[in-house]
């Protein structure tokens, strides 16, 4: 059986898949490729805490929509979860 927080990044990964592999397909960026998802340029960029990137997820950012309003605080958690605890999408 998994974990809570696993059973959250296997949520996560759905949700990413469904909703931001579109756009972000293999954690990569296709509206600018120098900002993927990988830990390193999330680090680099100051997005490596739940807070930011929920924010981001939330309010959307130049070419990435906001989500706020259209995903559910819990699902935006499970995602946030994802790309902060694994590189796999």
């Amino acid at each position: 059986m998994l974990s809570a927080e696993a059973q959250n990044i296997e949520k996560g990964k759905k949700l990413f898949s469904v909703h931001c592999a579109v756009c972000h397909e293999n954690g990569k960026n296709i509206i600018l490729y120098e900002k993927d998802l990988s830990k390193e340029t999330l680090r680099l960029n100051g997005m490596n805490t739940k807070e930011a990137i929920t924010y981001l997820i939330v309010n959307g950012k130049n070419g990435m929509p906001a989500f706020g309003g259209r995903l559910h605080e819990i699902d935006i958690d499970n995602i946030s979860d994802l790309l902060l605890e694994c590189n796999t999408f």
